[in-house]
């Protein structure tokens, strides 16, 4: 046994204990770590511990290496479409868009214009559009909002205490939003919601890859 490693190496610490005493050794290890200052490799599948544990998340896929950085700028900038998806929960929702000869980018749920969208063979005229369910807003309908709005009706709600989990149906899309458990919407409720335009996200459906430096309208 090691008495003093330079490098703690940890592989999956945590996965068989209850959900309670998950999160009392998730701050038992922080403070174990911050106390003695070493260097620690932190193997999981739990997201949850990964954004709360790390300074710096290492997004493995098949062997190879997807992302890395802090759990600030994994969650905010996902490089690709796999780790947007792996790193939040709920997962992000993701919707095809495609383009019309007039411009806009229409999907199922409505259609919205973007501009300086840099176009190449990559892209062509379809992307992948993501917004997380936490971003996902219920509006009044006189309510001014910079994004684009859709009526959607609540096909599930699922009650968690502080929050609420509502699955939407927006024509033939389905999208989950996570919402205030105060008064949230219940099942069989015809709701306007509202995707905002500064926390959207664009991927190349092929590549899966993130578009950057776009703006909405």
């Amino acid at each position: 046994i090691v008495r003093t490693p330079d490098v703690f190496l940890f592989d999956e610490p945590l996965s068989n204990l209850d959900a309670k005493l998950r999160v009392k050794m998730r701050i038992e290890i922080q403070e174990l770590h911050d106390r003695l200052g070493v260097t620690t490799v932190y193997v999981t599948h739990d997201q949850v511990e990964a954004m709360t544990l790390a300074d710096r998340i290492v997004i493995m896929n098949k062997g190879f290496v997807e992302q890395i950085g802090t759990p600030r700028e994994v969650y905010d900038e996902p490089t690709n479409e796999f780790v947007a998806g792996f790193i939040g929960s709920p997962a992000m929702n993701f919707i095809h868009l495609e383009i019309k000869e007039d411009g806009i980018w229409r999907t199922n749920c409505g259609s919205f214009s973007i501009s300086k969208l840099p176009i190449d063979e990559t892209i062509r005229d379809k992307v992948k559009l993501g917004i997380r369910p936490e971003h996902i807003e219920i509006l009044k309908n006189d309510e001014n909002f910079l994004g684009f709005k859709c009526q959607a009706v609540v096909h599930l709600d699922e009650l968690l205490g502080a929050d609420a989990l509502i699955s939407l149906s927006i024509k033939n899309v389905r999208v989950l939003a996570r919402v205030s458990g105060i008064a949230h919407p219940v099942k069989g409720d015809k709701v306007l919601v509202g995707f905002p335009f500064d926390l959207l996200h664009l991927f190349d459906p092929e590549t899966g890859e993130r578009i950057n430096k776009v703006s909405f309208n």
